[in-house]
């Protein structure tokens, strides 16, 4: 194809053709990229946003339409108002067993906005409408506004309508979203096989801070799964798991197409009796056709809002929407007790669905700033809304100076030896277990109550030579510490050098918080203890930070069968 690999890379108003392509369709390596230093730490360059460009019917690509590979969370893709044409193959050779394939790209993370496809997408695994797979665990995977109107044909596992798959192999990544779409075909697979969305494979308790949304889709087409018992859904084949941080809400299928439940099968549920059948509502041919669902999808909450009524469904308008807002230029994130919140100096850029950009006026009535609390000591979250669009930043508020006052707080440092497993050494170390080491001992260090126990930590390994790695973006509220330095040795401890659940951690005061250490300020007094784990799972009040919501609850399933209620989920 046009480009070996990408960095940094913006393509545009471009046409592709070809007879056989025996690659993907744009780029041929999508791969894991550190940037010019080689160093995560310092961040990852995007990889490409590419805007208007379509890949020509009669097109054949052996992978998929515009890229696919394995690339770090943060090298994103932005695909903008693009197009597969009809009579274009994705996958033509049968014999070449394609795991992650979708119309756009294979593994992915990134977004995708006002984009179709009218392709024919075949696979093994792992195969979607329009993406096959999200890609690296933490890295982001948004589908909106978008529709594919060909066939999916698969021969195993988690196939659908827009995207295949979730991230396989890790049991806290965030979900994808998908949402505002459309999809007008057939998908056949093996098993998980759903109108939208495949299923989720591996995430068994999706954080806030990882949450994903499938709501406001239509899939109008059928659905085949050729494996004994397998699990089809209107809407989605399988989830792994299914909690409060995950939303169905207005999606809709037609009741012709193969699927008794929106959702094929939940294996781990965490909402208390939550009923399949009620997961995305099945509808008629009738239904489809009275503009019903339109106003319904108009009137949703979480919709863009663009919908009209089709000749046999809901279609998307021509009328471009904002999608996105992005933030810029330099703004107040500091602030002290009493004051009001600034956005003078701040640039919001709306992305539209057509591809165009625009400045919005900070004085815009449809502008709106939420989650600020002036008398509120410590950090918070600004949510900025444009319609639909959503974005947020960080502030910090901090007492005034005839509020502070001197304090102190002890600060200690436990550590461990680069064991590689924990059950070596006499293992797990833990702080539960008291066997870790002590690398600094218990320090009396004097602060003022504006200070959080990152600048502890910061302080006290400074002042003993100590060298330290953190979180690549330095945010508040996802700032933590990676890896410490063994004293005496140029050696790092890390997260995962002695496990699956190893890594750094804190106390404050004998107990874990949820709070990170740039997020929790200090009153004074407080006993701070800095400790490397084996296995933080084995901590003596971890166990504690599942509250009842997040524990499995009773889940009623419906089908040809009947109905039946378990209390023991797998």
């Amino acid at each position: 194809p046009l480009f070996g690999i990408c960095r940094e890379a913006t393509v545009e108003n471009l046409n592709i053709y070809g007879k056989k392509i025996a690659s993907n369709g744009l780029i041929h390596n999508y791969v894991v990229d550190y940037g010019i230093d080689g160093n995560y730490e310092t961040g990852c360059p995007r990889i490409a946003t590419i805007k208007n460009v379509k890949l020509k019917g009669n097109s054949q690509t052996l992978g998929s339409g515009f890229l696919s590979g394995y690339a770090s969370g943060n090298n994103t893709v932005n695909i903008v108002n693009c197009e597969i044409e009809r009579d274009v193959i994705i996958g033509y050779d049968s014999n070449y067993a394609q795991r992650a394939i979708g119309s756009f790209a294979g593994e992915f993370n990134g977004s995708i906005y006002n984009s179709k496809s009218y392709a024919t997408v075949n696979g093994q695994n792992q195969v979607g409408g329009l993406v096959g797979a999200k890609g690296q665990s933490m890295g982001i995977c948004t589908i909106a506004n978008s529709q594919f109107s060909g066939e999916v044909n698969a021969s195993g596992v988690y196939v659908g309508g827009i995207l295949g798959s979730g991230y396989f192999g890790a049991d806290n990544t965030p979900v994808p979203t998908i949402k505002n779409c459309i999809v007008a075909g057939n998908i056949a697979g093996g098993n998980n096989v759903g109108g939208i969305y495949g299923g989720e494979p591996s995430c068994i308790d999706c954080w806030a801070n990882g949450k994903g949304d499938i709501t406001d889709n239509v899939f109008y087409g059928g659905l085949t799964a050729t494996a004994a018992n397998a699990n089809v859904g209107g809407i989605i084949g399988f989830m792994k798991s299914y909690n409060k941080n995950q939303t169905m809400a207005e999606n809709y299928y037609i009741n012709t197409c193969g699927a008794a439940k929106g959702i094929g099968s939940v294996e781990i549920s965490k909402v208390k009796d939550l009923d399949l059948s009620k997961e995305g509502t099945a509808v008629s041919q009738a239904a489809l056709q009275d503009n019903s669902i339109v106003q319904k999808l108009n009137k949703s909450s979480t919709s863009f809002k663009n919908w009209m009524q089709g000749k046999k469904y809901p279609i998307h308008s021509n009328k471009p929407v904002v999608y996105e807002i992005v933030l810029s230029g330099e703004y107040k994130t500091e602030y002290k007790i009493g004051q009001q919140l600034d956005t003078s100096g701040m640039t919001i850029t709306a992305k539209s669905s057509n591809g165009s950009t625009k400045k919005i006026d900070l004085s815009d009535k449809e502008l709106k700033f939420t989650g600020f609390n002036s008398n509120q000591h410590g950090v918070q979250t600004i949510t900025v809304s444009y319609g639909v669009a959503k974005t947020t930043y960080e502030i910090v508020v901090l007492y005034n100076e005839s509020q502070v006052k001197e304090v102190v707080a002890y600060f200690t440092l436990l550590g461990d030896s680069n064991h590689s497993e924990p059950t070596n050494e006499g293992g797990p170390h833990t702080l539960s277990s008291n066997n870790l080491k002590t690398w600094v001992e218990r320090t009396k260090v004097v602060i003022d109550n504006n200070t959080s126990v990152f600048d502890v930590f910061k302080k006290v390994l400074g002042e003993n030579k100590i060298e330290w790695k953190g979180s690549a973006d330095n945010k508040y509220s996802t700032m933590y510490i990676s890896a410490v330095q063994i004293p005496g040795t140029s050696s790092m401890l890390g997260e995962l050098s002695n496990g699956q659940n190893s890594g750094w951690m804190y106390t404050l005061n004998g107990k874990h918080t949820s709070l990170g250490v740039a997020q929790q300020f200090l009153n004074g007094g407080e006993e701070i203890v800095f400790h490397y784990t084996d296995d933080w799972t084995k901590e003596s009040d971890t166990q504690g930070w599942a509250t009842e919501e997040d524990k499995p609850q009773n889940v009623t399933t419906s089908g040809a069968a009947g109905s039946a209620t378990t209390t023991a989920p797998t």
